[in-house]
C-alpha cells in the first residue's frame, strides 16, 4: 500500500512539474506569440473520422505491424503483473489510460505512444517474474512428458517449488551483454539517427503513399520550387520540404492562379481537382508524379 501511494504521489508531482510548461505555452498562445495545433492534431488531421474509428485504426496499425506478436506478448505480460497487485495496479492504470488517450486523439503517429512504453516495460518484467515459476513448471512438464516420464512423476516434479538460488553466473553474463550494448550504441552516429528519423517521418506521419510521391517529386524539383496544395504534412516533414517555400490552399482557383504566375511548383492536391485544372496543368508542362490516398502529386518540368 505504501508503494502504491508513493507511485501515485510521484505521478502527481511529475504532472505538476510538467504543467508549468503547458501553462507557459498557453499564456504565449493567448498573447499571440505562438499558435496552437491542438485542434488540428486531435481532430482535423483525421479528416472527420470518429473517435471510435481512430481507436480501431490504431489497434489495426499495431496488429498489422511486423512486430505485433512481440507487442502482444509484452502487453500480456504487463496485464499478468496485476496478479501481484500492490503498486502495479495504479501503474497499469496510468499506462492503459495513456494508451486510450493516444488511440483516440494522437494515433496519427505511433511514436506518440512512447511515453507509456517505460511503464509497460516495467509491468511486463514484473509479469514475467510473477509467472516465472508457473511457466517453468509448464516447460518442465512438457519436457518430462516427452522424455517418457509417468504422469505421477511429472506431477511431483512440476509441483516442486523453485530453489530460489541466485544464479550469479547468469547475472554476470547479462551485465556484460548490457555493457557491450551500451558501447555498441555509442557507435551510432548522429547522422545515422537523423537519417533514420527522416525515414520514420515518411513512413509514419500523414499518408505514407503521398509522402513517397512527394519525396520523388522533390528529388527532381528545382531550387526555386514552391510546394503548393492541401496536404499539410508536405510543409512539416523535413525530407519533403527541404527548405522550400510551402503554401496551403483550399480551392482549385488558388492553384490555377499559382500556375499562371509561372513559378516552379510541386503540387499535392485532391484528385477530384485535377479534371478542372487539366488545361492549366498541360499549358505549364506540369507532369503527374502519381496518385495515392486521394491526392495527386504533380511537378513543373520547366
Amino acid at each position: 500500500r505504501r508503494i502504491a501511494r508513493a507511485v501515485v504521489v510521484s505521478g502527481c508531482l511529475a504532472l505538476a512539474v510538467t504543467m508549468a510548461w503547458y501553462i507557459r505555452a498557453y499564456l504565449l498562445i493567448r498573447a499571440g506569440v505562438n499558435g496552437s495545433e491542438v485542434q488540428w492534431v486531435t481532430s482535423g488531421i483525421y479528416h472527420g473520422q470518429s473517435v471510435l474509428g481512430r481507436m480501431g485504426h490504431a489497434a489495426l496499425h499495431i496488429a498489422h505491424d511486423r512486430k505485433s506478436p512481440w507487442v502482444l506478448l509484452v502487453l500480456i505480460l504487463a496485464a499478468l503483473s496485476l496478479r501481484a497487485g500492490s503498486w502495479r495496479i495504479p501503474v497499469f492504470g496510468l499506462a492503459a489510460g495513456y494508451l486510450l488517450l493516444w488511440s483516440a486523439f494522437f494515433s496519427y503517429d505511433g511514436r506518440n505512444a512512447s511515453l507509456a512504453l517505460p511503464l509497460i516495460g516495467l509491468l511486463a518484467g514484473e509479469g514475467l517474474v510473477a509467472w516465472r515459476p508457473v511457466i517453468m513448471r509448464w516447460l518442465a512438464a512438457i519436457r518430462l512428458s516427452r522424455a517418457g516420464w509417468k504422469d505421477a512423476a511429472v506431477e511431483h516434479v512440476v509441483r516442486a517449488r523453485p530453489s530460489g538460488r541466485i544464479h550469479w553466473g547468469r547475472i554476470a553474463v547479462m551485465l556484460v551483454v548490457g555493457l557491450l550494448l551500451v558501447v555498441a550504441a555509442r557507435k551510432i552516429t548522429t547522422g545515422r539517427l537523423e537519417a533514420r528519423q527522416r525515414e520514420l517521418e515518411i513512413a509514419g506521419i500523414g499518408k505514407p503513399g503521398v509522402n513517397a510521391l512527394l519525396t520523388t517529386a522533390m528529388d527532381g524539383a528545382s531550387q526555386s520550387s514552391t510546394i503548393l496544395g492541401t496536404y499539410k504534412w508536405a510543409c512539416v516533414i523535413k525530407r519533403i520540404r527541404r527548405g522550400h517555400p510551402c503554401r496551403m490552399v483550399n480551392a482549385p482557383d488558388q492553384v490555377s492562379v499559382a500556375i499562371a504566375d509561372g513559378n516552379a511548383l510541386v503540387l499535392a492536391i485532391p484528385t477530384k481537382w485535377i479534371e478542372g485544372l487539366q488545361t492549366s496543368l498541360q499549358h505549364r508542362l506540369i507532369v503527374e508524379i502519381g496518385t495515392a490516398d486521394g491526392y495527386a502529386v504533380w511537378r513543373s518540368e520547366n
